[in-house]
Protein backbone atom coordinates (compact mmCIF):
# COMPACT_ATOMS: atom_id res chain seq x y z
CA UNK A 1 0.00 0.00 0.00
CA UNK A 2 1.65 3.21 -1.15
CA UNK A 3 1.55 6.44 0.78
CA UNK A 4 0.18 9.71 -0.55
CA UNK A 5 3.01 12.06 -1.52
CA UNK A 6 3.81 14.95 0.81
CA UNK A 7 6.18 16.74 -1.53
CA UNK A 8 4.19 18.70 -4.11
CA UNK A 9 6.57 19.72 -6.90
CA UNK A 10 6.45 23.05 -8.65
CA UNK A 11 5.68 23.09 -12.37
CA UNK A 12 5.12 19.37 -12.98
CA UNK A 13 2.39 16.81 -12.34
CA UNK A 14 4.08 13.46 -11.59
CA UNK A 15 2.82 10.42 -13.46
CA UNK A 16 1.56 7.39 -11.56
CA UNK A 17 4.92 5.72 -12.25
CA UNK A 18 6.79 8.68 -10.77
CA UNK A 19 4.52 8.85 -7.73
CA UNK A 20 5.09 5.16 -7.01
CA UNK A 21 8.86 5.80 -6.95
CA UNK A 22 8.48 9.03 -4.99
CA UNK A 23 6.61 7.19 -2.22
CA UNK A 24 8.47 3.87 -2.36
CA UNK A 25 9.07 2.29 1.06
CA UNK A 26 11.30 -0.51 -0.23
CA UNK A 27 14.88 -0.60 0.98
CA UNK A 28 16.29 -1.01 -2.54
CA UNK A 29 14.32 0.51 -5.40
CA UNK A 30 15.77 0.07 -8.89
CA UNK A 31 14.26 2.10 -11.72
CA UNK A 32 14.37 0.70 -15.25
CA UNK A 33 13.89 3.77 -17.40
CA UNK A 34 13.62 4.57 -21.07
CA UNK A 35 15.62 7.31 -22.76
CA UNK A 36 14.20 10.74 -21.93
CA UNK A 37 11.88 9.31 -19.26
CA UNK A 38 12.72 11.99 -16.67
CA UNK A 39 15.02 9.85 -14.53
CA UNK A 40 16.65 12.85 -12.86
CA UNK A 41 13.32 14.56 -12.24
CA UNK A 42 11.96 11.38 -10.65
CA UNK A 43 14.99 11.04 -8.36
CA UNK A 44 14.62 14.71 -7.43
CA UNK A 45 11.00 13.96 -6.50
CA UNK A 46 12.22 11.13 -4.25
CA UNK A 47 14.67 13.47 -2.52
CA UNK A 48 11.95 16.09 -2.13
CA UNK A 49 9.66 13.46 -0.58
CA UNK A 50 12.35 12.42 1.90
CA UNK A 51 12.87 16.06 2.92
CA UNK A 52 9.11 16.62 3.25
CA UNK A 53 8.93 13.62 5.60
CA UNK A 54 11.57 15.08 7.89
CA UNK A 55 14.83 13.53 6.75
CA UNK A 56 17.74 15.90 7.35
CA UNK A 57 19.51 17.06 4.14
CA UNK A 58 22.83 15.79 5.50
CA UNK A 59 21.40 12.27 5.65
CA UNK A 60 20.68 12.21 1.91
CA UNK A 61 23.47 11.20 -0.46
CA UNK A 62 23.02 11.81 -4.20
CA UNK A 63 25.53 10.17 -6.53
CA UNK A 64 26.02 10.65 -10.28
CA UNK A 65 28.82 9.75 -12.66
CA UNK A 66 29.64 13.06 -14.37
CA UNK A 67 29.92 16.73 -13.31
CA UNK A 68 27.28 17.58 -15.93
CA UNK A 69 24.79 15.14 -14.38
CA UNK A 70 25.53 16.62 -10.96
CA UNK A 71 24.69 20.13 -12.16
CA UNK A 72 21.45 18.86 -13.72
CA UNK A 73 20.37 17.12 -10.48
CA UNK A 74 21.07 20.25 -8.42
CA UNK A 75 19.12 22.44 -10.83
CA UNK A 76 16.23 19.96 -11.08
CA UNK A 77 15.78 20.02 -7.30
CA UNK A 78 15.57 23.81 -7.34
CA UNK A 79 13.19 23.79 -10.32
CA UNK A 80 10.84 21.44 -8.43
CA UNK A 81 10.74 23.77 -5.45
CA UNK A 82 13.47 22.61 -3.08
CA UNK A 83 15.11 25.64 -1.48
CA UNK A 84 18.63 26.41 -2.83
CA UNK A 85 19.71 26.67 0.81
CA UNK A 86 18.56 23.07 1.40
CA UNK A 87 20.09 21.86 -1.88
CA UNK A 88 23.48 23.17 -0.74
CA UNK A 89 23.14 21.09 2.44
CA UNK A 90 22.48 17.86 0.53
CA UNK A 91 25.44 15.54 -0.03
CA UNK A 92 25.40 15.59 -3.84
CA UNK A 93 28.54 14.30 -5.56
CA UNK A 94 29.95 12.49 -8.51
CA UNK A 95 31.09 9.00 -7.52
CA UNK A 96 34.71 10.11 -7.98
CA UNK A 97 34.19 13.30 -5.96
CA UNK A 98 32.48 11.40 -3.16
CA UNK A 99 35.28 8.83 -3.14
CA UNK A 100 38.01 11.44 -2.84
CA UNK A 101 36.14 13.31 -0.13
CA UNK A 102 35.64 10.07 1.79
CA UNK A 103 39.30 9.10 1.49
CA UNK A 104 40.23 12.54 2.84
CA UNK A 105 38.56 11.55 6.14
CA UNK A 106 41.05 8.70 6.57
CA UNK A 107 44.25 10.05 5.04
CA UNK A 108 46.58 12.41 6.85
CA UNK A 109 46.97 14.52 3.71
CA UNK A 110 45.40 14.43 0.28
CA UNK A 111 47.84 13.14 -2.37
CA UNK A 112 48.35 15.34 -5.44
CA UNK A 113 45.94 14.88 -8.33
CA UNK A 114 47.44 14.30 -11.78
CA UNK A 115 44.64 14.82 -14.26
CA UNK A 116 46.35 14.72 -17.67
CA UNK A 117 48.18 12.05 -19.63
CA UNK A 118 51.07 14.49 -20.00
CA UNK A 119 51.54 14.48 -16.21
CA UNK A 120 51.17 10.71 -15.97
CA UNK A 121 53.44 9.80 -18.90
CA UNK A 122 56.78 9.84 -16.99
CA UNK A 123 55.33 7.48 -14.35
CA UNK A 124 53.97 5.17 -17.04
CA UNK A 125 57.35 5.00 -18.77
CA UNK A 126 59.16 4.37 -15.48
CA UNK A 127 56.78 1.54 -14.62
CA UNK A 128 57.31 0.00 -18.08
CA UNK A 129 61.07 0.15 -17.60
CA UNK A 130 60.67 -1.69 -14.29
CA UNK A 131 58.50 -4.26 -16.04
CA UNK A 132 61.05 -4.81 -18.81
CA UNK A 133 63.80 -5.48 -16.24
CA UNK A 134 61.57 -7.78 -14.21
CA UNK A 135 60.47 -9.84 -17.23
CA UNK A 136 63.68 -9.65 -19.28
CA UNK A 137 64.15 -13.41 -19.12
CA UNK A 138 60.62 -14.72 -19.31
CA UNK A 139 58.58 -16.98 -21.50
CA UNK A 140 55.84 -14.35 -21.79
CA UNK A 141 55.82 -12.34 -25.02
CA UNK A 142 55.51 -8.74 -23.89
CA UNK A 143 55.45 -5.50 -25.88
CA UNK A 144 57.64 -2.76 -24.36
CA UNK A 145 56.95 0.04 -26.84
CA UNK A 146 56.33 3.59 -25.52
CA UNK A 147 55.00 5.40 -28.59
CA UNK A 148 51.81 7.44 -28.38
CA UNK A 149 49.44 4.64 -29.39
CA UNK A 150 50.96 2.20 -26.88
CA UNK A 151 50.71 4.73 -24.06
CA UNK A 152 47.12 5.60 -24.98
CA UNK A 153 46.16 1.93 -24.97
CA UNK A 154 47.88 1.43 -21.63
CA UNK A 155 45.95 4.25 -19.96
CA UNK A 156 42.67 2.93 -21.36
CA UNK A 157 43.49 -0.58 -20.16
CA UNK A 158 44.52 0.75 -16.76
CA UNK A 159 41.19 2.54 -16.34
CA UNK A 160 39.30 -0.60 -17.31
CA UNK A 161 41.32 -2.81 -14.96
CA UNK A 162 40.71 -0.52 -12.00
CA UNK A 163 37.05 0.11 -12.77
CA UNK A 164 36.39 -3.63 -13.04
CA UNK A 165 38.64 -4.40 -10.04
CA UNK A 166 40.41 -6.73 -12.45
CA UNK A 167 43.68 -6.49 -10.53
CA UNK A 168 41.93 -8.12 -7.56
CA UNK A 169 41.12 -11.36 -9.40
CA UNK A 170 41.21 -14.77 -7.74
CA UNK A 171 44.63 -16.04 -6.70
CA UNK A 172 44.13 -19.40 -8.42
CA UNK A 173 43.99 -17.71 -11.83
CA UNK A 174 47.15 -17.33 -13.88
CA UNK A 175 48.32 -13.89 -14.95
CA UNK A 176 47.32 -14.68 -18.52
CA UNK A 177 43.82 -15.69 -17.40
CA UNK A 178 43.45 -12.53 -15.33
CA UNK A 179 44.34 -10.35 -18.32
CA UNK A 180 41.99 -12.30 -20.58
CA UNK A 181 39.07 -11.98 -18.14
CA UNK A 182 39.73 -8.25 -17.77
CA UNK A 183 39.82 -7.78 -21.55
CA UNK A 184 43.33 -6.30 -21.71
CA UNK A 185 46.67 -7.46 -23.09
CA UNK A 186 49.10 -9.28 -20.81
CA UNK A 187 51.57 -6.41 -21.22
CA UNK A 188 49.02 -3.82 -20.08
CA UNK A 189 47.99 -5.98 -17.12
CA UNK A 190 51.55 -6.39 -15.87
CA UNK A 191 52.34 -2.78 -16.73
CA UNK A 192 49.41 -1.62 -14.57
CA UNK A 193 50.66 -3.73 -11.68
CA UNK A 194 54.04 -1.99 -11.84
CA UNK A 195 52.34 1.40 -12.22
CA UNK A 196 50.27 0.77 -9.08
CA UNK A 197 53.40 -0.16 -7.14
CA UNK A 198 54.81 3.26 -8.03
CA UNK A 199 51.53 5.01 -7.18
CA UNK A 200 50.99 3.34 -3.81
CA UNK A 201 53.96 3.11 -1.47
CA UNK A 202 53.73 0.48 1.31
CA UNK A 203 55.30 3.06 3.66
CA UNK A 204 53.95 6.43 2.49
CA UNK A 205 50.56 5.38 1.17
CA UNK A 206 49.08 6.79 -2.03
CA UNK A 207 51.57 9.16 -3.68
CA UNK A 208 49.21 10.57 -6.33
CA UNK A 209 45.84 9.96 -7.96
CA UNK A 210 45.00 10.02 -11.64
CA UNK A 211 41.55 10.00 -13.29
CA UNK A 212 39.05 7.80 -11.38
CA UNK A 213 41.71 6.61 -8.94
CA UNK A 214 39.57 7.88 -6.07
CA UNK A 215 36.77 5.44 -6.92
CA UNK A 216 39.25 2.59 -7.24
CA UNK A 217 41.06 3.40 -4.00
CA UNK A 218 37.84 3.73 -2.01
CA UNK A 219 36.43 0.46 -3.37
CA UNK A 220 39.66 -1.34 -2.45
CA UNK A 221 39.81 0.27 1.00
CA UNK A 222 36.23 -0.72 1.81
CA UNK A 223 36.86 -4.29 0.68
CA UNK A 224 40.01 -4.58 2.77
CA UNK A 225 38.68 -2.69 5.84
CA UNK A 226 34.85 -2.58 5.93
CA UNK A 227 34.97 -0.98 9.40
CA UNK A 228 36.14 2.26 7.77
CA UNK A 229 32.53 2.79 6.70
CA UNK A 230 31.61 3.57 10.31
CA UNK A 231 33.61 6.79 10.02
CA UNK A 232 31.28 8.15 7.33
CA UNK A 233 28.16 10.26 7.91
CA UNK A 234 25.00 8.25 8.60
CA UNK A 235 23.29 8.42 5.21
CA UNK A 236 19.69 7.21 5.38
CA UNK A 237 18.87 7.64 1.68
CA UNK A 238 21.24 7.08 -1.25
CA UNK A 239 20.00 8.22 -4.66
CA UNK A 240 21.94 7.24 -7.80
CA UNK A 241 21.35 8.60 -11.30
CA UNK A 242 22.55 7.01 -14.55
CA UNK A 243 23.08 3.63 -12.86
CA UNK A 244 23.84 2.12 -16.29
CA UNK A 245 27.23 3.87 -16.05
CA UNK A 246 28.12 1.86 -12.93
CA UNK A 247 31.11 -0.48 -12.87
CA UNK A 248 32.39 -2.96 -10.30
CA UNK A 249 34.35 -0.35 -8.32
CA UNK A 250 31.36 1.99 -7.96
CA UNK A 251 29.05 -0.97 -7.26
CA UNK A 252 31.24 -2.13 -4.38
CA UNK A 253 31.04 1.37 -2.89
CA UNK A 254 27.23 1.26 -3.10
CA UNK A 255 27.24 -2.22 -1.61
CA UNK A 256 29.32 -0.97 1.33
CA UNK A 257 26.96 1.97 1.90
CA UNK A 258 24.02 -0.45 1.95
CA UNK A 259 25.69 -2.61 4.57
CA UNK A 260 24.10 -0.26 7.08
CA UNK A 261 20.62 -1.63 7.75
CA UNK A 262 18.88 1.75 7.88
CA UNK A 263 20.24 2.94 4.52
CA UNK A 264 17.79 2.99 1.61
CA UNK A 265 18.71 3.10 -2.09
CA UNK A 266 16.82 4.52 -5.07
CA UNK A 267 18.75 4.19 -8.34
CA UNK A 268 17.77 4.75 -11.96
CA UNK A 269 19.28 3.72 -15.28
CA UNK A 270 18.56 2.64 -18.83
CA UNK A 271 20.10 -0.60 -20.12
CA UNK A 272 20.17 0.85 -23.64
CA UNK A 273 22.27 3.89 -22.68
CA UNK A 274 25.50 2.20 -21.50
CA UNK A 275 28.19 4.44 -23.00
CA UNK A 276 31.18 4.03 -20.65
CA UNK A 277 32.09 0.47 -21.54
CA UNK A 278 35.75 1.48 -21.62
CA UNK A 279 35.31 2.07 -17.87
CA UNK A 280 33.72 -1.38 -17.47
CA UNK A 281 30.18 0.00 -17.28
CA UNK A 282 27.60 -2.74 -17.77
CA UNK A 283 23.81 -3.06 -17.73
CA UNK A 284 24.05 -5.90 -15.18
CA UNK A 285 24.45 -3.26 -12.47
CA UNK A 286 20.85 -2.21 -13.10
CA UNK A 287 19.57 -5.37 -11.42
CA UNK A 288 21.56 -8.62 -11.51
CA UNK A 289 24.53 -7.47 -9.41
CA UNK A 290 22.20 -6.14 -6.70
CA UNK A 291 20.14 -9.34 -6.81
CA UNK A 292 23.32 -11.32 -6.14
CA UNK A 293 23.77 -9.64 -2.75
CA UNK A 294 20.34 -8.37 -1.67
CA UNK A 295 17.19 -10.48 -1.45
CA UNK A 296 14.51 -7.78 -1.28
CA UNK A 297 14.55 -5.64 -4.42
CA UNK A 298 11.74 -3.68 -5.99
CA UNK A 299 11.93 -2.61 -9.61
CA UNK A 300 9.95 0.29 -11.04
CA UNK A 301 9.45 1.29 -14.67
CA UNK A 302 9.70 4.74 -16.20
CA UNK A 303 8.20 4.03 -19.58
CA UNK A 304 7.00 7.46 -20.73
CA UNK A 305 9.57 9.50 -22.63
CA UNK A 306 9.62 13.30 -22.82
CA UNK A 307 12.26 13.36 -25.54
CA UNK A 308 10.13 12.59 -28.58
CA UNK A 309 6.59 11.89 -29.74
CA UNK A 310 4.68 8.61 -30.01
CA UNK A 311 5.76 7.78 -33.59
CA UNK A 312 9.36 7.29 -32.55
CA UNK A 313 8.31 5.80 -29.18
CA UNK A 314 6.40 2.97 -30.82
CA UNK A 315 9.27 2.35 -33.26
CA UNK A 316 11.71 2.09 -30.37
CA UNK A 317 9.31 -0.19 -28.48
CA UNK A 318 9.13 -2.56 -31.44
CA UNK A 319 12.88 -2.47 -31.96
CA UNK A 320 13.87 -2.94 -28.31
CA UNK A 321 10.92 -5.20 -27.43
CA UNK A 322 9.96 -3.25 -24.34
CA UNK A 323 7.25 -0.79 -23.33
CA UNK A 324 7.94 2.72 -24.58
CA UNK A 325 5.33 5.46 -24.74
CA UNK A 326 5.45 9.21 -25.15
CA UNK A 327 4.11 11.87 -22.80
CA UNK A 328 4.27 14.46 -25.59
CA UNK A 329 1.58 15.28 -28.12
CA UNK A 330 4.27 15.65 -30.74
CA UNK A 331 4.54 14.08 -34.16
CA UNK A 332 8.25 13.35 -34.19
CA UNK A 333 9.24 12.52 -37.75
CA UNK A 334 11.76 9.82 -38.62
CA UNK A 335 13.91 10.68 -41.62
CA UNK A 336 16.33 8.15 -43.10
CA UNK A 337 19.11 9.56 -45.29
CA UNK A 338 21.16 7.05 -47.24
CA UNK A 339 24.61 7.58 -48.74
CA UNK A 340 27.30 5.45 -50.30
CA UNK A 341 30.63 4.76 -48.62
CA UNK A 342 32.34 6.94 -51.23
CA UNK A 343 29.96 9.84 -50.48
CA UNK A 344 30.37 10.22 -46.71
CA UNK A 345 30.36 14.02 -47.02
CA UNK A 346 26.68 13.78 -47.99
CA UNK A 347 25.89 12.69 -44.43
CA UNK A 348 26.91 16.13 -43.20
CA UNK A 349 24.17 18.14 -44.89
CA UNK A 350 21.11 16.54 -43.21
CA UNK A 351 22.82 16.93 -39.82
CA UNK A 352 23.59 20.58 -40.54
CA UNK A 353 20.02 21.20 -41.72
CA UNK A 354 18.62 19.64 -38.55
CA UNK A 355 20.83 21.84 -36.35
CA UNK A 356 19.88 24.99 -38.25
CA UNK A 357 16.19 24.10 -37.90
CA UNK A 358 16.70 23.50 -34.18
CA UNK A 359 18.21 26.99 -33.82
CA UNK A 360 15.44 28.56 -35.92
CA UNK A 361 12.83 27.04 -33.60
CA UNK A 362 14.53 28.60 -30.56
CA UNK A 363 16.79 25.74 -29.49
CA UNK A 364 20.24 26.42 -28.05
CA UNK A 365 23.37 24.72 -29.36
CA UNK A 366 24.36 23.62 -25.84
CA UNK A 367 21.09 21.63 -25.77
CA UNK A 368 21.94 19.82 -29.00
CA UNK A 369 23.95 16.60 -29.33
CA UNK A 370 25.28 14.89 -32.44
CA UNK A 371 25.90 11.15 -32.06
CA UNK A 372 28.49 9.63 -34.36
CA UNK A 373 28.73 5.94 -35.19
CA UNK A 374 32.47 6.22 -35.85
CA UNK A 375 35.07 8.79 -34.82
CA UNK A 376 36.08 9.51 -38.41
CA UNK A 377 32.61 10.96 -39.05
CA UNK A 378 33.56 13.99 -36.94
CA UNK A 379 36.10 15.11 -39.50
Amino acid sequence: MSRAPRFIPRGVIPTSEQQAIQCSQHRISLIEANAGAAKTTTLALRIGEALARGLAPQQILGLVFTPEALAVLQQRLIDLGVSPFVVRKLALHTIEGFSRQTLAFWEESAPPSLATLHELKPIAIESLERLSLLYADTEHELDFRTHHVALSQFFQSQLRLKASLGLQSQEDESITEKALIAGVTLTDFLWTQQYEQLRQSPYEGVLFRGPFDGTYDLACALQESPDLLQLLPDYRLVVVDELHDANEASFQILRALLSKDKTYLVAAGDKDQVIYKQLAADASYLHERFAAYFTHLQTYPLSYTYRHGPYLAYAVAAFKKKKVDSALALGTQIHVHQYQESETELAMQPVLNAILLWQKQGGRLDQCAVLLRDEHQSI
